[in-house]
């Protein structure tokens, strides 16, 4: 689901009680268009991996798990 025009407001009240609308549009993708999104990612590539004194050095499984999931 994604949001197209919309206008929302949120109202807190001291007693812990909240107010929410929103008024708009809301758009269903298909699986087939989410598919479509994710086919134009390109293929992960690790970043350069340094050691302690700026000098590259092999990236550890850890150091691309981290790259990964940045």
């Amino acid at each position: 689901m994604s949001p197209g025009r919309f206008a929302s407001e949120l109202v807190l009240d001291r007693d812990g009680t909240f107010h929410f609308s929103y008024e708009g549009e809301i758009f269903s993708l298909g699986l087939i268009k989410l598919a479509q999104l994710g086919a134009d990612d390109k293929e992960f590539e690790a970043s350069t991996c340094y050691d302690e004194e700026y000098s590259e050095r092999e990236c550890t499984d850890q150091d691309i798990a981290e790259h990964r999931a940045e």
